[in-house]
């Protein structure tokens, strides 16, 4: 006896119109790819050509599937923080770019709620930087205590750094 026999002798024998039913309750439409195809069109306009609209989807609904909170936010947000993101060619939920959804507390006698910030990480940052035409290299280190530097201004700036890698406690 195979499993669906098992299954039939259990609960009895299942009619058409209960079969239709039970395929039709399970079939939801995904909220996150409504969302996102319902502004498409927008995106692919704003988009620069470094980021592929096919690429800059998938990362959203990859974030969407990460952070589930992001779609109980308002859609003016979520909207509004993803255009950001496509306005600057940065990919959403990335180390480029983040999607956080906050919660705004209740004023003036209206409910509280969800919304969506965007905040540019240190990867966006350096896409811009080199996207920009202005920089032609960028350098991050750590400066430790017992280091010797000096950072001033004017003049496209000046920073010093020599590593006191003799110190036993930097």
């Amino acid at each position: 006896m195979n499993r669906t026999d098992q299954l039939t002798a259990i609960l009895g024998p299942v009619t058409e119109n209960e079969a239709v039913k039970a395929a039709v309750a399970v079939k939801q439409p995904d909220r996150a790819i409504a969302l996102l195809d319902s502004m498409r069109a927008e995106f692919d306009k704003i988009l620069p050509d470094v980021l592929p609209i096919d690429m800059f989807l998938r990362m959203a609904l990859t974030g969407f599937r990460k952070t589930p909170e992001l779609l109980e936010c308002t859609r003016e947000s979520l909207l509004g923080s993803l255009m950001e993101c496509a306005r600057l060619g940065l990919s959403p939920c990335t180390e480029q770019a983040s999607l956080v959804p906050f919660r705004e507390k209740a004023k003036d006698g209206k409910p509280a709620t969800r919304n969506v910030t965007l905040i540019i990480g240190y990867e966006g940052y350096i896409q811009l930087m080199y996207r920009s035409g202005q920089v032609e290299q960028g350098v991050a280190e750590v400066v430790y205590e017992k280091d010797e530097w000096e950072y001033s201004l004017g003049d496209g700036g000046r920073f010093f750094h020599r590593p006191n890698i003799l110190a036993a406690d930097r």
